[in-house]
């Protein structure tokens, strides 16, 4: 799709009327997996605009944060500039724009996740906290040693939207849920686990960098944090 195509589609998003971009940049942003069997290149539009007045920027925030296709970028800041003045640049994104090239072995990637579909490993930990199922699995395979956890997702409690995605497998959904996004890594499962069959899960692995150096110790503590976020979103 050519460039005047993709600036025609963006402008019949939802929110492009209430809040017209100064500026649309497109970017790439490259996604690593430390087993070299594959990298994900993600295509993006970024957006973005720029504000005097904290009342609009205000009023542009709420109307973005209603939409649940927007994600804001570390890119947008705020200040006061050097004549005193105060400004805020925002930038965001819209995940429906987003493209997703897989390049280098999918071949040898879908090899490996078929084999590894076949092999149980051993349940090291799991324990009920905050209502919440958290499990911890002790894996190897291939020369490699990792864990993995998981924290269960509640029918009376979780978004319909996250349990349905966590049914059908669909891990990246999560990618975007604050809450869940921070596990280290990101989540790289979601689904129904052998050893729980009724019950669903998201999760995350120590296979590849920035989690290699985890201990047992260090999941447990990350999946009580998860649920702790999750817990205070309920509350809310």
């Amino acid at each position: 799709m050519k460039t005047n195509q993709i600036l025609e589609k963006i402008k019949e998003l939802d929110w492009y009327d209430k809040i017209k971009p100064d500026e649309v940049v497109f970017d790439e942003q490259q996604c690593d997996r430390s087993n070299e069997l594959y990298t994900t290149i993600i295509s993006m539009p970024k957006f973005v605009k720029y504000f005097t007045s904290r009342q609009k920027v205000e009023q542009a925030r709420l109307a973005l944060m209603t939409n649940v296709n927007m994600r804001f970028l570390p890119d947008s800041k705020s200040g006061i500039s050097s004549d005193g003045q105060y400004f805020c640049e925002l930038v965001w994104t819209d995940i429906r724009m987003q493209t997703k090239t897989r390049i280098k072995d999918p071949i040898a990637l879908e090899m490996l996740n078929q084999a590894l579909r076949h092999i149980r490993y051993p349940v090291v930990h799991n324990e009920l906290y905050k209502n919440r199922l958290l499990v911890v699995k002790r894996c190897h395979n291939f020369g490699m040693h990792w864990l993995d956890g998981y924290i269960q997702l509640l029918p009376d409690k979780d978004p319909a939207d996250w349990l349905r995605n966590a049914g059908i497998g669909e891990e990246t959904y999560f990618w975007d849920v604050p809450e869940i996004s921070t596990l280290p890594g990101g989540p790289t499962f979601a689904g129904y686990l052998d050893e729980y069959p009724e019950k669903l899960f998201v999760g995350f692995d120590t296979l590849h960098n920035p989690t290699q150096s985890m201990t047992k110790a260090d999941v447990i503590d990350c999946l009580r944090k998860c649920s702790d976020r999750l817990s205070k979103r309920g509350e809310r």
